[in-house]
């Protein structure tokens, strides 16, 4: 077997594994609800193989790993408790504004504010951007809280799978393995998701969300010609309603919202070979 498909099967395995073993232990309830941190866990695992134990940030792309942790942690936190929108919604907008706080703040934005006006209305410019970025994914990744987390995890595996593309498309492969791996992570839950019924709960939408945001921004700032590809990459998110719309029965959802999020992935790494050839 190559080192890649070793790879990729690490957390996708570890993904399906840690899925079922929390549905079994808690339940319908609390286990069904704890499950999604099987994401993030996969991804660290993968991030893990490809970086070792290693979670203070020396750059962007180092950030990917803290903040899929922390977002894993902060989602068992609420799931838990079986928290209150009140607090989902406090704990998400301080998530928000750490993940962007990282993009401006390791690359000396916040700590050295550009002195002349036009730079500084990019910054903020930037920071708008981000945190619109980080509010609309999480709150569209939200959405599959419910039953209905199989819809959800294929969507956030369509959106790793077309970043890695389109990071591979630039030359970015720091960025590209990673969302590789979080792909496969998204996929291994997506296999149990549907079965059982499985939410995308707070685990998954902050710690695999988080650390698809991580990576996306740190393309973004580090990699010259990507943000067209992708704001491309970025209409996957709304691939949903035509996937719930599209013929046959409901287990064959999460298949839609893959191929159909994909699209906009596969358009995005087209479009960053172009700009780059």
């Amino acid at each position: 077997m190559s080192q890649v498909a070793i790879f990729l099967a690490l957390p996708f395995g570890l993904a399906l594994a840690a899925a079922a073993a929390l549905r079994l232990a808690g339940g319908d309830g609390a286990g069904a609800r704890l499950s999604g941190a099987a994401v993030p866990a996969g991804f660290l695992a993968a991030w893990t193989w490809l970086h070792g134990l290693t979670l203070v940030p020396s750059g962007l792309v180092e950030v990917a790993a803290p903040v899929a942790l922390g977002g894993a942690l902060a989602g068992l936190a609420l799931d838990a408790t079986a928290a209150r929108p009140g607090w989902r919604m406090i704990v998400g907008a301080v998530f928000v504004a750490a993940g962007v706080w990282a993009a401006t703040g390791l690359v000396g934005a916040v700590s050295q504010p550009p002195a002349d006006a036009p730079a500084k209305a990019a910054l903020w410019v930037g920071i708008i951007a981000l945190t619109a970025a980080w509010t609309g994914t999480l709150l569209r990744l939200r959405r599959y809280s419910a039953s209905n987390g199989a819809e959800g995890a294929a969507l956030l595996a369509a959106l790793a799978a077309g970043l890695g593309l389109t990071a591979a498309a630039l030359g970015a492969m720091p960025i590209a393995a990673p969302a590789a791996g979080l792909a496969a992570s998204a996929l291994g839950f997506m296999v149990l998701a549907g079965p059982l019924g499985l939410p995308l709960a707070g685990g998954a939408v902050l710690g695999g969300g988080g650390a698809l945001l991580g990576l996306t921004q740190a393309l973004a700032v580090d990699w010259p010609g990507s943000i067209i590809p992708l704001i491309v990459l970025a209409l996957g998110l709304f691939a949903g309603g035509t996937a719930q719309r599209l013929p046959g029965a409901a287990r064959w959802r999460p298949a839609w919202m893959l191929a159909l999020a994909l699209l906009p992935g596969l358009l995005a790494a087209a479009t960053a070979l172009a700009l780059r050839g």
